[in-house]
């Protein structure tokens, strides 16, 4: 995303999530914070937690991907399975 986008940021989403947001011109996380305190009442909560916790991605670091979701193994596993009549 970083050679994409100017900013990036990532906060946490539970116990196994990380979330990733980019934006389109630079920013700082001051602003990322005041635009989450704007955010309607249904969500204000969760806009606390995330601006309590949104950091910067600086460029570098491991590449995350999904290609090693276990869904996609189980799903690969059916497949065999359904074409080798198992």
């Amino acid at each position: 995303m970083r050679d994409d986008f100017p900013t990036v940021y990532s906060f946490s989403a539970g116990e196994f999530n990380q979330l990733v947001v980019a934006t389109r011109s630079p920013s700082v996380s001051t602003e990322m914070e005041s635009r989450l305190a704007l955010m309607p009442p249904p969500v204000a909560s969760l806009a606390r937690q995330i601006a309590s916790q949104i950091k910067p991605v600086h460029p570098g670091g491991e590449i995350l991907t999904d290609d090693k979701a276990p869904v996609e193994w189980l799903t690969d596993q059916m497949i065999i399975h359904y074409a080798t009549g198992q």
